[in-house]
C-alpha cells in the first residue's frame, strides 16, 4: 500500500499525456495512443531509488525474463474474442474478464433474463501448431517495440504495453471472422481491450454505446489524473446518461458523439438489516488507493470529534478494490480514539443498515448509492479541484465542526424529511425517483435507439 507515496496528478500528470499524444500511433485505424492510456499513466507517484550496480543486473534478468516469458507467450496462445452467453440478437455485450465478480453475476442474470444480447469478452487460445502466423505475430510485436517509442515509460512497462497491442492485433483479426453485430455496448470503453473493440466496431460502421457506470466527476488543474479518462477517453458514437448532470458534462468532453437521457441503470438493493442495537450505525465509506489523501483527512476529522460520537456504533466500510488486510492495517496504525468495526465490502452491490443508518462519504459514487436508498448522508468535501461540482443533499462539510453538526442534525432528522430534501438530487444525478425499481434494460434501451435511428445514428443527438 503507498502510505509514503504521492497521487501522480497535475503537472506531471499532463506532461506524461502530452507526451504520449505527441506522436500518433495507429494500427489499421484504431488510435493505439486511447487504447494504452490507462496503463501509460499511473496511481502513485514513487521517487526513483538510486541504482546501484546490482540493481541494474537485477533489472536487466528481470527485463531478460519478461521478453522471454512474452516470446512463449505469442508462440503458445494468440488472443480471441469470446462468447460467454448468446441471446436472441446479435447485440454485443462487452465486459472485461477481470471485473469484479459481483458485479459480472449481478449484470449476466439480468442480461439473460432478458434473453436479448450475446456476452462478449476475450480470453487466450492455444495456437502453438501455426507457426508461421506466430513468426509473423513474434515480428509484429519487436516492430512495435522498436517503432512505438514509448521512451518515456520503463522498458518493462513498454514490454507489456506492445504485448497488449498484439493481443488488440488478434482480436481486429478475429472481430472480423464474427458475424457483423447489430450493435457494440461497453461500460468502459474509456480502456484497455474495451476501448479497442469499440474502436474496431467503429471502424466497421457497427452502432457503439457506452454508459455511466457511477456518477461522474472530472478533476482539473493540481488534481488532473487519470481517472479523468472515464470521461475524456470515451470512443462510443452514443452514450446513455443516467441524469442531466453527467448528460452535459459528457456532451462537453464528447461533442462528436450523440447524448441520450436514460436513467441509471443496475441501482443497488436495500435489504433488511439483521443488526439488534439501540445505537444508530454511523458508517464511514472509504475510497479506492487513489483517495488515500482524502482516506486519511476523513479519519483524522472523525477521530478529532471521537468523544461526541461514543453513542453511535461505528463501521468503518472499505472500497471493493482495496487489500482488505492491509487497509485494516493501516487503519488500526491510526490508534482511533472511538470504537469501530472495519467492514470489507464484498461488492455484492447491496446494503444492510437499519433505515436511521447515518453515513459519511468523500468524492464517491457510492453517496449517490446511499440516497437512492434513501439513507442519511454526509459528505466530506476534499480540497480538489473540479470541472464542476457535483450536486449534494447537504452542503459539504469542510471540517470536522461541520461534520459532528451534520451528525446531530441527521440524528435528529425523520426519514421522510431527508427523502423529502434529497428526491431531487436523485433525480437530478440519476433520473430516478428514491428507491424506484428499474424495470428498464441497457440492452433493450440500445435496441430502441437502434430501431428509432437506423439511418441517422452518426448525427442524432439528446
Amino acid at each position: 500500500m503507498h502510505i509514503k507515496s504521492e497521487v501522480f496528478e497535475g503537472k506531471r500528470y499532463r506532461n506524461l499525456v502530452k507526451k504520449l499524444f505527441k506522436k500518433k500511433r495507429y494500427y489499421k485505424g484504431i488510435d493505439i495512443n486511447k487504447f494504452v492510456l490507462a496503463d501509460i499513466a499511473t496511481d502513485f507517484y514513487i521517487k526513483n531509488k538510486k541504482k546501484n550496480f546490482f540493481f541494474k543486473i537485477y533489472n536487466y534478468l528481470q527485463n531478460t525474463f519478461s521478453i522471454l516469458k512474452i516470446v512463449i507467450k505469442i508462440f503458445f496462445f494468440k488472443t480471441v474474442l469470446h462468447f460467454e452467453y448468446k441471446g436472441n440478437l446479435n447485440i454485443w455485450f462487452l465486459y472485461a474478464p477481470t471485473k469484479r465478480p459481483s458485479l459480472k453475476k449481478e449484470l449476466i442474470k439480468d442480461l439473460k433474463s432478458k434473453k436479448i444480447p450475446h456476452y462478449v469478452s476475450w480470453k487466450n487460445e492455444i495456437n502453438f501448431y501455426s507457426f508461421y502466423e506466430n513468426f509473423k505475430r513474434l515480428k509484429f510485436y519487436f516492430n512495435n517495440l522498436l517503432f512505438n517509442n514509448f521512451n518515456f515509460i520503463d522498458f518493462k512497462k513498454n514490454l507489456l504495453i506492445n504485448y497488449d497491442i498484439l493481443k488488440l492485433s488478434d482480436l481486429e483479426k478475429d472481430f472480423n471472422k464474427q458475424i457483423k453485430p447489430k450493435s457494440v455496448l461497453s461500460m468502459k470503453d474509456f480502456q484497455r481491450f474495451e476501448n479497442g473493440i469499440i474502436q474496431i466496431s467503429n471502424l466497421k460502421n457497427v452502432p457503439t454505446f457506452t454508459t455511466q457506470h457511477s456518477v461522474h466527476h472530472y478533476f482539473i488543474k493540481k488534481n488532473e489524473r487519470i481517472g479523468n479518462m472515464m470521461l475524456s477517453n470515451s470512443v462510443s458514437k452514443n452514450i446513455l446518461c443516467w441524469g442531466e448532470f453527467n448528460l452535459k458534462i459528457y456532451k462537453y468532453f464528447n461533442p462528436q458523439s450523440n447524448i441520450f437521457l436514460t436513467g441509471a441503470y443496475l441501482r443497488p438493493k436495500k435489504i433488511s438489516s439483521n443488526v439488534i442495537s439501540s445505537k444508530i450505525s454511523l458508517i464511514i465509506c472509504l475510497a479506492c488507493n487513489r483517495r488515500l489523501p482524502e482516506t486519511i483527512a476523513i479519519l483524522k476529522k472523525v477521530n478529532k470529534i471521537s468523544k461526541f460520537i461514543d453513542e453511535f456504533n461505528i463501521i468503518i466500510r472499505l472500497h471493493p478494490s482495496v487489500n482488505f488486510a492491509e487497509y485494516k492495517k493501516f487503519i488500526n496504525n491510526f490508534n482511533l480514539n472511538f470504537k469501530y468495526t472495519v467492514e470489507f465490502n464484498k461488492g455484492e452491490f447491496k446494503y444492510s443498515y437499519k433505515s436511521n443508518s447515518i453515513f459519511i462519504t468523500g468524492l464517491s459514487g457510492v453517496y449517490y448509492d446511499l440516497i437512492y436508498l434513501g439513507y442519511k448522508t454526509i459528505f466530506y468535501k476534499f480540497p480538489y479541484d473540479l470541472f464542476e461540482e457535483l450536486p449534494r443533499v447537504l452542503k459539504p462539510c469542510k471540517n470536522e465542526k461541520d461534520i459532528l453538526n451534520q451528525i446531530n442534525k441527521l440524528a435528529k432528522l425523520k426519514n421522510s424529511k431527508w427523502k423529502k430534501i434529497s428526491k431531487k438530487i436523485v433525480k437530478k444525478t440519476l433520473n430516478h425517483n428514491i428507491l424506484e425499481v428499474n424495470d428498464r434494460s441497457i440492452i433493450k434501451d440500445v435496441f430502441k435507439i437502434i430501431e428509432n435511428n437506423k439511418n441517422n445514428l452518426n448525427n442524432f443527438s439528446y
